[in-house]
């Protein structure tokens, strides 16, 4: 392998790396998010009032638990 090539894949590894890293720290950023979707119940709340909208005059409460479930 020529140095060129070796040059090219360190710098793609480099980069690839910056990218791992960055993704980690998003993703450490969104943790308390992910738990909460990781809750049935929160997930299936979260999905009724994102499936409602728009819905400028909000959601009356039957409206969200009775979808989910809920009492």
């Amino acid at each position: 392998m020529s140095q060129h090539h070796t040059a090219d894949n360190n710098a793609m590894l480099h980069d690839l790396g910056i990218e791992i890293r960055d993704l980690a720290d998003e993703f450490e950023q969104c943790q308390r998010a992910l738990t909460a979707l990781g809750n049935p119940t929160r997930l299936h709340l979260i999905v009724s009032m994102l499936q409602s909208a728009p819905c400028p005059q909000g959601l009356r409460e039957d409206e969200i638990t009775s979808p989910t479930n809920l009492s």
